[in-house]
């Protein structure tokens, strides 16, 4: 049934004259590329997502952050964040090796659902749900850096959203999770925590603030909201005028 539904599918879209698909990254339209969409040659274009958010930044908004959740004052915070936290991917699995080694003056912060039985370890705090996206920037401003655990994102907006906040990322080198984080960011080899532990005491060493300025200006060029939406609507005038086909 599933090959049929497949052929059919395939077979609608070469009976199209024209068709016009795009993606949100460049990593998206490469797979695209690859694929059989290149073979009945339709046309794929790339538009990044657009990012509306509110950022914070200053000892103070760090400390609120800490006090809210009550955070130990002390440590160094890594923040990550997904929708769930689960046995079926291995975000988990990695997120509890990178504690296993992380120094005592490190705290690891896990924001999202947790639906899974292992344990949360003692130098980690796991947050089932932040109210809004207001106490949410401030956990990422408190953070020295974000560090991700995806092997599988197209668009990995928890990424854009910490360094919109001044926070440099640390992601695994899969999907579109480098292209996010460009070159104000660390990608790392996927599941190899020892290399991001490594990227960790590089971003400690410069100190957040080497990096702040840079992450904000990225996110704001590169995910700008009005801007991307008008790429999409020049994108609509051009089939309307059928400039593209």
């Amino acid at each position: 049934e599933r090959k049929f539904g497949f052929a059919y599918s395939r077979y609608g879209l070469e009976a199209v004259g024209a068709f016009l698909a795009w993606v949100s990254f460049n990593f998206a339209c490469g797979i695209t590329f690859g694929s059989w969409w290149r073979v009945i040659k339709k046309i794929v274009l790339a538009v990044w997502g657009g990012l509306v958010w509110l950022c914070h930044s200053g000892k103070k908004i760090c400390h609120a952050a800490k006090g809210l959740h009550r955070i130990d004052k002390t440590k160094k915070i890594l923040v990550s964040v997904s929708a769930f936290w689960d046995d079926k991917t291995t975000r988990y699995t990695d997120a509890l090796r990178l504690a296993k080694i992380l120094p005592k003056d490190y705290l690891l912060v896990t924001i999202g659902k947790k639906n899974t039985k292992k344990p949360i370890l003692e130098n980690m705090l796991h947050i089932d749900y932040v109210n809004g996206t207001d106490e949410l920037s401030r956990l990422y401003s408190a953070a020295i850096a974000f560090v991700g655990f995806s092997v599988e994102d197209t668009f990995g907006k928890v990424f854009a959203e910490s360094m919109l906040c001044g926070t440099p990322a640390i992601v695994f080198n899969s999907t579109a999770c480098p292209e996010v984080v460009g070159d104000v960011g660390y990608a790392v080899t996927p599941h190899n925590v020892q290399e991001m532990l490594e990227k960790i005491y590089k971003i400690d060493e410069n100190g957040r603030e080497f990096y702040s300025q840079k992450c904000k200006e990225y996110v704001r060029l590169q995910y700008d909201y009005e801007k991307n939406v008008n790429q999409y609507l020049h994108i609509y005038e051009q089939i309307c005028h059928k400039k593209i086909y």
